[in-house]
């Protein structure tokens, strides 16, 4: 499920959180290549909860900010696998202007997502997703992975 959630403002105000980060990290493996920021500010996860609401989503604990420049990619992956059983839903929202940078795109399954700023979506860490090259500019964009307690769900219905 996708949809336009953030305001070209808002997510300015959740890119700036990248100066009241905790440590930036950066990825340069053959299947992905960006920098990423850990954003635990309470203001700027606020925002974001406020309007993932719509999802269901009760709480959020971090987020990331991913940069992805010339080059960046994240090759087909999962995000619930056996380090990260916990991971039941991705959140990605997408804080750059599509006319910054060309390549890019995010596939989730078989669906290309769209690249309008403030795009949101919400998806099963299960679902293979990927992200192809970016060719020119920046590409920026907020990843959150929860659990399911953050969805209030406590236990497995069987």
């Amino acid at each position: 499920m996708q949809k336009i959630l953030f305001t070209k403002d808002e997510c300015t105000l959740i890119l700036n959180g990248i100066d009241s980060s905790i440590a930036g990290s950066t990825y340069t493996l053959n299947h992905r290549n960006y920098k990423e920021w850990l954003i635990i500010d309470s203001d700027i996860l606020n925002l974001i909860l406020n309007k993932i609401k719509i999802f269901g989503v009760i709480n959020i604990k971090e987020g990331r900010i991913l940069k992805y420049e010339i080059g960046g990619l994240f090759d087909t992956h999962v995000d619930t696998y056996d380090k990260h059983p916990h991971r039941y839903k991705t959140v990605i929202i997408q804080l750059s202007d599509s006319d910054t940078y060309d390549g890019g795109e995010l596939v989730i399954g078989n669906e290309v997502i769209s690249k309008e700023i403030g795009n949101t979506v919400i998806f099963s860490g299960l679902i293979p997703h990927s992200m192809s090259v970016v060719k020119s500019g920046f590409r920026y964009s907020f990843v959150i992975w929860l659990e399911r307690n953050d969805f209030g769900i406590h236990k497995e219905i069987i």
